[in-house]
């Protein structure tokens, strides 16, 4: 049996399910960002339609893999901070600041995640993944490249815009020029 691991940061884009829907953004039309950790650390994400096209081109270069690889995307590595700015502007293109012209950042409840662990079996495990909100780190897609090539990567704000769109919470505006 043959076996490709590709590892990836937190998934968002492309619909419901991942910690944008779930936790992050949930509030934004209320201009109130929920985050996980502190506002400076960087961590991995990876925009899910670009994933699959890295997928896909994996799948093609298969014939030169060993039976078992694991290989890492690197996505996008980004702070809370990037988040934010990125959000700030889709939240004042919709007219949901507040007349402070900033959005509202929350922590997320640690400990109460903690408690609910105790009953809750998913809390537990969101629970123990805390640290990988408090401490950097990068995938290094150094192997994935000499396979692929350059990683498929819409711009940052791009990809942000089209995920929030994806949950119904923003409308993509296309130019006129593409409707001719």
């Amino acid at each position: 049996m043959r076996a490709v691991l590709l590892r990836a940061g937190d998934f968002f884009g492309s619909g419901t399910g991942c910690w944008i829907d779930q936790a992050i953004a949930k509030d934004l039309p209320r201009a109130r960002i929920t985050w996980p950790g502190p506002l400076d650390v960087a961590t991995s994400w990876a925009y899910l339609p670009d994933l699959a096209r890295t997928l896909v081109r994996v799948a093609q270069e298969r014939q030169r893999l060993a039976a078992f690889e694991c290989l890492h995307f690197a996505g996008h590595h980004v702070t809370a901070q990037q988040w934010l700015r990125s959000f700030t502007a889709i939240a004042a293109e919709q007219g949901w600041l507040p007349a402070t012209g900033a959005l509202r950042v929350g922590q997320l409840p640690w400990p109460l995640l903690r408690v609910a662990g105790l009953v809750a079996p998913t809390f537990a495990a969101l629970a123990a993944m805390r640290y990988l909100w408090t401490t950097p780190h990068r995938l290094d897609n150094t192997r994935l490249r000499a396979l692929i090539g350059d990683e498929p990567k819409t711009p940052f704000d791009q990809a942000v815009r089209q995920a929030l769109a994806d949950l119904g919470l923003v409308a993509i505006r296309t130019p006129r020029a593409a409707l001719a």
